[in-house]
């Protein structure tokens, strides 16, 4: 099965799951239908999660007399948690404020004109998101980390037939800034060698990626590894998992921080924080915001600010000196 297909699939058995699991409810497949329009399955899944939560905090009230101290009552509940999650949460009931209205089910748009929560930081996670992600020493001791292998002397004859592998899911996640989801999708047919480049969809968006060197020998290595692995087995995944099957978004997760750990203690080393070095990197030797923009696929520059790390602290450093020169 195709990349894309699996990847949907799966998010959409996630999403029968909950509505087989409160058949009361029956206005959830068609409000998931109604986010289908415009949403994709991971935020469709998300959104019927936190809408579940919701009508049982206000006791599976009808909905045609859900008032908007019920919405923000619920959301106040989530005062403690982090300014994304409150956005998601905000989102997810303005989203179920507008499917009530448009379907009749509700007279009034109750949350029409709401705006979400502010995105805030506290100190400390900016002192965290600040510092995480890796520099040029560490990017490298962790390919040689796949290479050498890890644990005991047979544990490591076992990854061997996985380290091409392991180093290309390493290569592609820190070369080209690709989330986990979009790694996941990806199949062999999907790479054009002669072009050197691939389109992943993302978001609702299609995005392509270009193979540097780095990635294109270690894709190349991997098929050829992957071809004896396989064996007769047909399997439209580029990376695939020791039951010859499209490998899960835990399971590719897990071989980063697996090897990540390694490299210096506390470092726990994601998916997610691969891509923030491949933007930090990228904007740090090209100096262009814009550029790094269109690299990792984001709608708007602030976005792409987020995943920029240690710059601010280099910046307040020459601003110091380039006043220290001023003051004389």
């Amino acid at each position: 099965m195709k990349g894309i297909e699996e990847y949907n699939q799966k998010n959409n058995s996630l999403i029968q799951a909950i509505i087989s699991n409160n058949p009361d409810k029956k206005y959830l497949q068609s409000f998931a239908n109604h986010l289908k329009l415009n949403k994709s399955e991971t935020t469709t899944y998300n959104y019927i999660r936190h809408i579940v939560d919701f009508m049982e905090s206000v006791n599976n009230k009808p909905l045609s007399e859900l008032e908007y101290t019920d919405y923000i009552d619920y959301e106040n509940k989530f005062s403690d948690k982090t300014s994304s999650y409150r956005i998601v949460k905000h989102s997810a009931l303005k989203a179920f404020s507008e499917f009530l209205f448009i379907s009749k089910k509700n007279p009034v748009d109750v949350m029409d004109g709401v705006k979400a929560p502010k995105a805030t930081q506290s100190v400390e996670t900016i002192e965290k998101r600040e510092n995480n992600y890796l520099n040029y020493d560490q990017t490298q001791r962790l390919l040689a980390t796949v290479e050498n292998g890890i644990g005991s002397h047979k544990a490591r004859a076992r990854q061997k037939d996985w380290e091409t592998r392991d180093k290309a899911i390493i290569a592609t996640l820190v070369n080209t800034g690709m989330r986990c989801s979009a790694l996941f999708k990806l199949d062999v047919s999907d790479i054009n060698f002669e072009t050197r480049e691939f389109y992943i969809k993302e978001k609702g968006k299609v995005q392509m990626y270009y193979l540097n060197d780095n990635v294109e020998e270690a894709i190349k290595a991997w098929l050829v590894d992957r071809e004896k692995l396989l064996g007769n087995v047909e399997e439209d995944a580029l990376f695939i998992s020791n039951q010859r099957r499209r490998m899960s978004l835990k399971a590719i997760s897990d071989v980063t921080i697996k090897y990540g750990q390694y490299i210096k203690e506390g470092v726990h080393v994601s998916p997610h924080k691969l891509r923030a070095t491949f933007g930090t990197q990228v904007y740090s030797a090209t100096g262009d915001l814009y550029l790094t923009q269109q690299a990792m696929g984001h709608s708007s520059t602030t976005t792409t600010s987020i995943y920029i790390r240690g710059q601010k602290k280099e910046s307040k450093i020459k601003a110091a000196q380039a006043m220290q020169e001023f003051c004389g």
